[in-house]
């Protein structure tokens, strides 16, 4: 989020705090505003919900750590589906032509990780290893990047030939 999500991210908290009969005072929406920054305010608002909506949690005021588990489990699931248009690609394009993934966040990723020329040289064993290190990355790259158009077309052809 940005400082001009602020007073929308605010915005929220009246509604839930009445919800579970909690007082919300400054400092403590400041400390969540502190914590939860990082995500967006629409990842932000979906967490809030399915917290209120969850039968084994949802009982309780939401803490930081229950918000948080919600974005965790949402960038994974991301994660996994950005490796999975990977894997498909490489299948079906191959090494020498060019691929566009409609999650921009995939094309830095592969081009950190040595390139798709470079993926499509691997062996099933070692896309296992990579697959693990794409993960971690594309859930930072999610972080950082959530403003970013939502289609990236990059020329992956020959980018690279051995891993970063």
């Amino acid at each position: 989020m940005t400082p001009d999500d602020y007073p929308a991210f605010a915005a929220l908290w009246p509604p839930v705090s009445a919800l579970y009969q909690q007082r919300l005072t400054a400092s403590v929406l400041e400390l969540y505003w502190q914590v939860l920054k990082p995500y967006s305010l629409g990842s932000v608002r979906e967490a809030l919900l399915r917290h209120i909506q969850s039968p084994a949690h949802g009982t309780f005021y939401p803490k930081p750590a229950d918000l948080l588990r919600y974005l965790l489990e949402t960038d994974t699931a991301k994660a996994e589906a950005a490796w999975d248009c990977v894997l498909q690609g490489l299948g079906e394009v191959g090494m020498y032509r060019s691929i566009e993934f409609e999650d921009p966040n995939i094309a830095p990723i592969i081009h950190d990780l040595g390139g798709w020329t470079y993926l499509n040289s691997l062996t099933y064993a070692q896309l296992v290893t990579v697959a693990q290190a794409f993960l971690q990355r594309y859930r930072t790259y999610a972080l950082e990047t959530e403003t970013v158009t939502p289609k990236t077309s990059m020329v992956l052809g020959l980018q690279g030939s051995t891993p970063a």
